[in-house]
């Protein structure tokens, strides 16, 4: 990212990464932010969010995150009152156990927000008609809910949908669970060696993290709005993978001490990780379970800054469009396409249906094959078994009038290869 030229004019923009901020850098970084917004000078305010404390605090962000997303230019369809999205029932299951962590608040200011949660989610995923609601997407707004109004709520979750969140809105996860294996293929170019142990496991244990932008691992919501700052100054959804791989990384020695515990094996050693590590299935079992809680139970909010500013540098050293795993992904996705279109969400959608219908397909004919193959070996085995027989009466001196036994077998080996021939017809079918 540039360093805009008035931000080396106005102050060192390196004091703004100091820990802790002094009152007066925070009141400095405050100004420079406010003359950033009121110049309209988007590139600098991207430059200044992504320094220590992001864009500060709450009434900042109100301000910051809608011209970080460039809502001023963005008209969602107009919002149906008290329309319901078809997925509604499960909707209205996760809102009952939303805001768990954050605000503490009494009763009914917490039927409020959730009333205010609940329209806020109908209405964005009823503004385009291909979109699933999915579990975890209810912790997302959420963190719209407490930072806007309504209004601002909407045309922000109906923009962040569009840019960080469709591929998982799809019928179907497959695009998701694509996606997810950029992280062991960042993860073999950032730290080969911690690849060497982790690398071979499914990445479907980040899966919470990636569909709610860490909204369902991060308890603490200022530290969330901090992750939040950085990955909306990038305007792309790729930084979010980015993020979890620093995390891994950030927290290396914990995760192998971690391990060292569970299995009973070394691998704090860097002797161990040289090459892949050989894992049994329990093994394996054990590594995705500890993977799967790794960030809700070890990140810290005060490590936070580094991990994101080690994620923008692996961004810049590896950039994802370079990444074989992006390369295989569809055209359609939000992590190629960079456009707003909803008829995207369409098309991806119809992709993946025909994708899902040749796999299918596939492993249909496989198993047709091996039906076929067991019809021919039976149809084999019992016609000679059937010559077999026939020969052996004719050698004993058995006289034609007395081969009824062979007709037998012929009929028998008929009616074998018609039965076999219907169960394969059937399978066919």
């Amino acid at each position: 990212m540039s360093v805009p030229e008035w931000t080396h004019m106005e102050c060192d923009c390196s004091i703004f990464n100091e820990y802790p901020l002094t009152t007066e850098n925070e009141s400095l970084k405050l100004k420079s932010l406010q003359k950033a917004l009121a110049s309209e000078d988007i590139a600098s305010l991207r430059y200044l969010v992504a320094t220590r404390s992001g864009a500060v605090n709450r009434e900042q962000r109100a301000v910051i995150w809608p011209k970080l997303l460039e809502l001023d230019s963005w008209n969602p369809p107009q919002p149906v009152p008290h329309l319901k999205h078809k997925d509604h029932e499960q909707i209205t299951k996760d809102i009952e156990r939303s805001f768990v962590f954050y605000p503490k608040t009494d009763p009914d200011e917490m039927l409020s927000l959730r009333g205010r949660l609940d329209h806020l989610i109908n209405s964005a995923l009823c503004a385009y008609p291909g979109l699933n609601y999915y579990q975890g997407y209810h912790d997302v707004a959420s963190i719209a809910v407490l930072i806007f109004d309504d209004l601002m709520a909407y045309k922000f979750m109906t923009k962040l949908t569009l840019m960080y969140l469709r591929d998982h809105m799809l019928p179907d996860i497959e695009s998701t669970v694509r996606e997810l294996k950029l992280i062991p293929e960042l993860l073999s170019l950032v730290d080969p060696k911690l690849h060497a142990l982790i690398g071979s496991i499914e990445p479907i244990y980040a899966l919470s993290s990636m569909i709610s932008l860490f909204a369902h691992d991060i308890a603490d919501f200022d530290g969330l709005c901090l992750v939040w700052d950085f990955i909306l100054t990038q305007n792309s959804a790729v930084l979010v993978y980015y993020i979890y791989v620093a995390v891994l990384v950030f927290y290396k020695d914990d995760l192998l001490n971690d391990l060292d515990d569970l299995l009973g094996k070394s691998f704090t050693s860097d002797d161990t990780l040289t090459e892949e590590t050989e894992l049994d299935l329990a093994d394996r079992d054990l590594i995705h379970v500890t993977l799967n809680n790794f960030i809700s139970h070890n990140l810290k909010c005060s490590h936070l800054f580094e991990i994101l500013k080690n994620a923008l540098r692996y961004m810049a050293d590896f950039p994802h469009g370079t990444l074989q795993t992006t390369k295989d992904l569809s055209k359609y996705s939000m992590l190629r396409a960079a456009s707003l279109n909803p008829e995207l969400i369409l098309l991806h959608t119809s992709e993946q249906e025909r994708s899902l219908k040749r796999s299918r397909v596939s492993k249909a004919l496989v198993s047709h094959h091996k039906t076929l193959s067991m019809v021919v070996k039976c149809s084999i085995g019992i016609g000679v078994a059937g010559l077999v027989l026939k020969y052996s009466l004719a050698s004993s001196g058995i006289r034609p009038r007395h081969l009824g036994i062979f007709n037998a077998a012929s009929w028998c080996f008929s009616s074998a290869h018609g039965f076999f021939e219907t169960v394969f017809n059937g399978f066919a079918e």
